[in-house]
């Protein structure tokens, strides 16, 4: 079973087209420069975002009751 797992693997890689000179398959598809930021990122700025004249007349006026 495991022999011929073995043999199925080694004659699909002998068949698969060799790839391109320089190029790294681990490294294939990756795009550099910034990324998207994450959902926890954007949450976590949104704390320090000015916020609304309303919401801070309504915080106040929580605090002071």
């Amino acid at each position: 079973m495991k022999e011929a797992r073995r043999q199925e693997a080694k004659e699909r890689r002998a068949a698969a087209p060799a790839p391109p000179p320089g190029s790294d398959p681990d490294l294939d598809g990756i795009v550099a420069g910034p990324q998207p930021m994450s959902e926890w990122q954007v949450e976590g700025l949104a704390e320090f975002e000015p916020k609304d004249d309303e919401e801070e007349e309504e915080e106040a006026a929580a605090q002071t009751s």
